[in-house]
């Protein structure tokens, strides 16, 4: 006799969410001083890098919430990216 289970799994994104994500704030942090220096040495206003900066923490704050979330809903999965020979570089200080 077989049991069939009517639960269905629906994969979610923060589940798959990788931790290498947080590569995006430094790139955002990096253009973000490059367009200040610009500024200083273009004579060109620096609000865009202001601009950027501020979506760099932006980012950075939502990219905290979302892994703090996934480490509480799916630990497994964070467990997985420690394990992970690629992924571990993340997580190291």
């Amino acid at each position: 006799m077989k049991f069939s289970s009517n639960v269905v799994h629906k994969p979610s994104f923060l589940e798959f969410m990788p931790v290498s994500l947080f590569g995006s704030v430094m790139g955002l942090s990096a253009l973000c001083f490059a367009w200040r220096l610009a500024g200083h040495a273009w004579h060109v206003s620096r609000l865009i890098g202001e601009i950027i900066g501020f979506a760099a923490i932006l980012t950075f704050i939502v990219l905290t919430v979302s892994y703090i979330v996934k480490w509480i809903c799916y630990p497994l999965s964070v467990e997985n990216e420690f394990k992970n020979p690629v992924s571990v570089g993340f997580f190291q200080p």
